[in-house]
């Protein structure tokens, strides 16, 4: 990154020297480079910018109203503690490479919960209860967790291009658990207290 800040100085610096020592096609070429640095420059910036943020403060696309229970943070490098013997994981199609997406339709799924009775069940016969989001590799997944243990963040070596956002805690938490409780039983991200939004 610093070497490219410096390139496109330097190219600069050589654009604003003494022109009649330059002929006009090294001049075009050189203006063009610039731009062509500065672009990519631009391009850069905007894509890190929008993955560096670990809270939905400024999202836009937030609907916030419809997740009172969503836990400010975004868990980069984190996959939920259960595996997929243990919480149910569901690819969103819909929501393919855009967090954004995922967010909002686990958001949207609702305070919905099990079937009396059922802690597994096949795709037709579940009711649909998100209490997570991960993203691995693009890819959305709405995570139902069947005990608060398996939802809480766990460091995943293995996957840290993964991204996991607590939405509502699930139905089996005693109703005075709220997510802090919840991540204090992981570890690694213990006392975390969500970003103000």
């Amino acid at each position: 990154m610093n070497f490219l800040i410096d390139f496109i100085l330097f190219g600069a610096c050589l654009g604003s020297a003494n022109r009649s020592t330059y002929s006009r096609k090294a001049i075009s070429v050189l203006h063009f480079f610039t731009f062509c640095c500065f672009t990519i420059l631009w391009i850069f910036m905007s894509v890190s910018a929008s993955y560096t943020s670990d809270s939905f403060s400024h999202r836009s696309w937030m609907n916030v109203r419809a997740c009172p229970y969503l836990f400010n943070h975004i868990f980069k490098g984190y996959t939920p503690k259960g595996n997929t013997d243990i919480n149910i994981y569901r690819l969103r199609q819909d929501a393919k490479g855009d967090l954004g997406k995922c967010v909002q339709t686990c958001c949207d799924a609702g305070e919905r919960s099990f079937k009396e009775g059922q802690l597994r069940a096949d795709e037709d016969d579940y009711i649909e209860m998100c209490n997570a989001i991960m993203m691995l590799k693009g890819e959305c997944y709405h995570v139902t967790c069947k005990l608060s243990a398996t939802c809480a963040p766990n460091k995943n070596n293995k996957s840290k291009d993964s991204v996991m956002v607590l939405i509502r805690p699930p139905s089996t938490a005693d109703e005075s658990q709220g997510w802090e409780d919840i991540i204090d039983l992981s570890e690694d991200v213990r006392g975390l207290q969500p970003s103000r939004r």
